[in-house]
């Protein structure tokens, strides 16, 4: 707790906290407008807003929204939820450990020492506590669930699985990605405990009879599409030089998603007095309160969409394959990851030594083994963009993996040796805690840390708009995507604006000069923004157009110019500001 006041004192204090980057600033946006809708008693567009958050899920804004009704919409509210779940995050590894790792617990020491130490000098984990991203959250929560899961079976207690499983549809809600993987695992565990029941079932007889229902024709199309974006990269296939987009089948592939959760309920209601009689203890729980609430939530609009897209994303962008990005996020792991390069080889040595003893290892770990070294594979292969932060996924699991592996290095010393050893562990990370500033330096030196991307020149860009828009309930601003700063002006703004119950900014960006020229008429003839904001960059296509309409503005008799500035630097740009008369 003193390590994250520490952090927490240097990050709130430096001038840049309040310039964040571009995926933190549209999450902090969507939990003040979530903020401002509850202030105003807005319930209606409130719930149909969390129903809408379909890129990112609800649950991370809705997190922040308590924040920013105590502490105002403020930078230091969007923050503090990651501050406060940090040592949550570090707790739920130790106690994903503890449940996963058969023994006595005093005999566990030296993972516990080792895997505390890990977490707490990692400059990713340390710098996710500052940023108003999932990543902290979504270890925390992904370890809880898994935790919890290890601890019911081991208890075998119905309600430890209604725990696991309530927290299991908390992550999906939290991201997608987490749920995906960390579901992954529970699947496997229930096929693992249920195979004598389900082996009598997977005979050619029974395949070929249930697989050629007709009612399951339609879940096959949406099946080979999803197939399809993994494989290529997006929703479209080449033809000779010509392209053929299927962009367009996302909403059918929704529709098709629906029916086949319809189907599935339909099938479970019908049968399920015999499937009840199959249930051992726990899946019960899993099905009706975790399960089923994931299905009928991705049945909403755009979930199903969101998910894949969030995928083609990461498959589309194109990388040359060479040594150097296949590595990545090994490189990641132990120059992001841990403190020291050394240390991070050493977390890899580690695993090495469970890989080794794999077929011997408890069924806990090898599965943890498996997840890491999967997600590692998919990430460097089949994974395009190249982040610190997809990782977070499946770093727990390599933590706990090699925890564990030191642990049975020395399985066989007496319990004194063990823990000298767990105490100089601890001793020295300590030191290097609160005798040096490394730890706090790497992680201010994370990619996500706040102010990092965006120097001090950009306030000259932002602070001429919200000076000149503070009085202003209706703005108008385009040409903000050739600077990047679209999502950090439209919180800025929203913050600003925060008490007007009636303001609008509308943010439209603009392909070609015929668009721009018939908006712009009606913006003119209709008078209904106060403000009209022109980024004009000087290297874009939209210069040209953009000056044109901004010509127009000024000759049009209803608005008056009352800010133009030229910038060299970040980006050569102009920025044109009108006032309605």
């Amino acid at each position: 707790m003193l390590l994250i006041i520490r952090l927490a004192r240097i990050f709130l204090t430096i001038p840049e906290v309040d310039l964040i980057t571009w995926d933190q600033a549209a999450r902090a946006n969507e939990a003040v407008l979530l903020a401002k809708e509850f202030t105003h008693l807005q319930i209606f567009t409130f719930i149909l807003h969390i129903f809408k958050l379909n890129w990112w899920p609800p649950l991370h804004p809705l997190i922040i929204v308590p924040f920013c009704l105590i502490f105002g919409p403020s930078f230091f509210a969007f923050i503090l939820p990651s501050f406060i779940a940090f040592p949550l995050a570090v707790f739920s590894l130790l106690f994903l450990y503890e449940n996963l790792c058969p023994g006595r617990i005093e005999d566990k020491v030296l993972g516990f020492t080792l895997l505390f130490s890990l977490a707490i000098t990692s400059p990713f984990l340390l710098g996710s506590a500052t940023w108003v991203m999932t990543e902290v959250f979504g270890i925390a929560l992904t370890c809880l669930v898994l935790a919890f899961y290890f601890r019911a079976r081991r208890y075998h207690s119905a309600n430890l699985y209604k725990i696991c499983a309530l927290l299991f549809f908390s992550l999906w809600t939290l991201k997608y990605s987490y749920g995906i993987f960390a579901g992954m695992i529970l699947v496997f565990l229930e096929i693992e405990r249920s195979w004598d029941a389900i082996r009598p079932q997977i005979s050619k007889v029974h395949i070929r009879a249930f697989f050629s229902k007709p009612i399951l024709f339609p879940a096959y199309l949406m099946i080979i599409f999803i197939l399809w974006v993994a494989l290529v990269g997006g929703a479209g296939f080449h033809l000779g030089s010509i392209r053929f987009s299927l962009s367009g089948i996302y909403n059918p592939l929704m529709y098709l998603y629906q029916y086949f959760v319809v189907i599935f309920l339909i099938a479970l209601k019908k049968n399920w007095y015999q499937i009840r009689a199959s249930l051992k203890l726990g899946q019960k729980e899993l099905l009706f309160w975790g399960a089923l609430p994931i299905a009928i939530f991705l049945a909403f609009p755009d979930k199903v969409k969101a998910i894949i897209k969030n995928f083609e994303a990461g498959r589309r962008v194109q990388h040359e394959f060479s040594f150097g990005q296949v590595s990545y996020y090994l490189r990641s792991i132990v120059e992001d990851y841990s403190l020291f390069f050394p240390v991070g080889i050493l977390v890899l040595i580690f695993l090495g030594v469970v890989l080794f003893k794999f077929q011997s290892e408890p069924l806990g770990i090898r599965l943890l083994i498996a997840y890491f070294v999967a997600g590692l594979i998919y990430l460097s292969f089949f994974f395009n963009l190249k982040e610190s932060r997809y990782m977070a996924t499946f770093v727990p699991a390599l933590w706990v993996s090699s925890a564990w592996a030191a642990e049975s290095l020395v399985r066989r010393r007496s319990r004194k040796t063990k823990n000298i050893l767990a105490v100089i562990v601890l001793l020295t990370t300590l030191a290097f805690i609160f005798l040096t500033p490394l730890p706090i330096q790497k992680a201010l030196d994370q990619p996500g840390a706040p102010g990092l991307h965006y120097p001090e020149i950009f306030r000259s860009l932002i602070d001429p708009v919200l000076d000149l828009a503070k009085d202003s309930p209706r703005i108008f601003i385009s040409g903000i995507q050739d600077s990047a700063l679209g999502p950090l002006l439209e919180l800025k703004l929203q913050i600003s604006h925060y008490g007007q119950n009636n303001y609008r900014a509308v943010f439209k960006d603009f392909d070609s000069e015929h668009d721009a020229s018939t908006a712009f008429q009606n913006i003119i003839a209709k008078k209904e923004f106060d403000t009209i904001v022109l980024f004009v960059g000087q290297k874009t296509k939209s210069k040209g157009f953009l000056l044109k309409e901004a010509n127009r503005i000024k000759h049009s008799g209803g608005f008056e110019l009352v800010q133009e500035s030229h910038y060299q630097e970040p980006f050569p740009a102009q920025l044109i500001i009108f006032k309605k008369i």
